[in-house]
């Protein structure tokens, strides 16, 4: 029983480590891709702003 109830916990945690790891992955591919995006829109305001007349 106790060969059981220690499989079914390290079942569990690997269960639980890749599921936070695919959770951190996709925070931190959200995160970059909406940091590049706004560093985006600023170049986008710099380069308006340097030429108002286009």
């Amino acid at each position: 029983m106790r060969q059981i109830a220690a499989r079914y916990i390290i079942h569990l945690f690997i269960f639980f480590e890749l599921l936070f790891y695919c959770f951190f992955n996709f925070e931190f591919f959200y995160y970059s891709t909406s940091l590049n995006e706004s560093q985006s829109m600023q170049k986008k305001s710099k380069l308006i702003s340097q030429n108002p007349d286009s």
